[in-house]
């Protein structure tokens, strides 16, 4: 009867599925100290617990939404940089250049081709970058959908 009192005593529950396993079976979390916590619910590549790898995730996706807002407005300001010089150029070229105060600054005219695609050039490279964004985010986004049904 001892024997089976002690063995019962050795035995830990999982927090979240209620499974009894011993201390060396399971993990305990580094994050919050839970534990020890059943194999089932080890997160591939992880060390802490569903609750804390959700929590970590949720916070790099605000994180990466951010990011992303600030990509797309740098985008928007280098494709309205590129319109802006495209139409400056196309003025010089039909010949309104001595109708426009701002086109008598020969830098600006001299240069408005290559500076203009250098910002298109821009807005196309925060293109490919808002795009691996956007995948990253959607990849996030099944992760924690998938901790979440865990929980």
């Amino acid at each position: 009867m001892t024997d089976k009192k002690e063995q019962k005593e050795k035995l830990f529950e999982c927090p979240i599925c209620s499974t009894y396993l011993k201390k060396n079976e399971g993990f305990t979390c580094p994050t919050c100290r839970r534990g020890p916590f059943c194999r089932s619910h080890r997160i591939l590549g992880e060390k802490a617990c569903p609750g804390c790898v959700l929590e970590i995730k949720s916070r790099e996706i605000s994180s990466l939404r951010a990011q992303e807002k600030s990509l797309r407005s740098f985008s928007l300001f280098l494709q309205f940089f590129f319109i802006v010089f495209a139409i400056l150029y196309v003025a010089d070229k039909i010949g309104f250049g001595a109708y426009l105060e701002m086109l008598i600054i020969n830098i600006i005219v001299d240069y408005s081709l290559y500076i203009g695609l250098v910002a298109l050039l821009g807005s196309l490279i925060f293109y490919v970058l808002l795009r691996a964004q956007r995948s990253r985010i959607t990849e996030l986004e099944s992760q924690v959908s998938k901790l979440r049904s865990m929980r």
